[in-house]
């Protein structure tokens, strides 16, 4: 019968402690480094949605941010802000009239859509212009719904299923070396 050179069970058995461990501290760290970078870039703010456009003599700027919308006015010709206006902004069935803040600032709310892009209606009734205008804003900040999280979230599963296994097999194995053990050693 051929001989088999074989590690000894004390050699093995470190081994294998050692290959577990890294197993679980490999489940337990990789995931957090890969799902941190992705975590704190949903957190960090990006530039608040706006659009802007031309009604007569006037230019508008609106900007979402705060759940409120803002509309700065300032007349085309020189850029000086348009005071005492009136601003309606319709947005779906959403209607707002904002109301002056300060000089060529209007600001009105709530507004918080739900949809990623929101088209608008512009009225306004300034000394320097009046009229109605179109245009669609981009809410950056409104998550698309889907099934998210996809790639990410399987190897956060991937890893922690592996790291389970290899504890679960390590488990296994001292187990079954205890029982062998015991039925080699025999009654006493």
């Amino acid at each position: 019968m051929p001989q088999h050179r074989s590690t000894p069970p004390g050699r093995f058995a470190g081994r294998l402690r050692r290959l577990t461990a890294l197993m679980l501290l490999a489940g337990l760290v990789l995931p957090v480094l890969v799902l941190a970078p992705a975590a704190r870039a949903a957190e960090e703010p990006g530039p608040a949605p706006r659009v802007s456009l031309t009604v007569g003599g006037v230019g508008v700027v609106l900007i979402a941010a705060n759940r409120q919308l803002y509309a700065f006015l300032d007349r085309t010709a020189d850029n000086a802000p348009v005071t005492g206006g009136r601003v309606g902004v319709k947005a779906g069935r959403t209607e707002l009239q904002l109301a002056e803040s300060s000089p060529g600032v209007y600001v009105g709310g709530p507004f918080a859509p739900t949809a990623p892009r929101v088209a608008l209606t512009v009225s306004i009734d300034t000394a320097a212009g009046s009229g109605r205008a179109a245009a669609e804003i981009e809410m950056a900040h409104v998550p698309v719904q889907s099934g998210g999280g996809g790639a990410l979230r399987l190897l956060g599963w991937v890893l922690g299923l592996a790291s389970a296994g290899g504890i679960g097999w390590f488990g296994w194995r001292q187990w079954h070396g205890r029982r062998r053990g015991l039925a080699d050693a025999g009654p006493a």
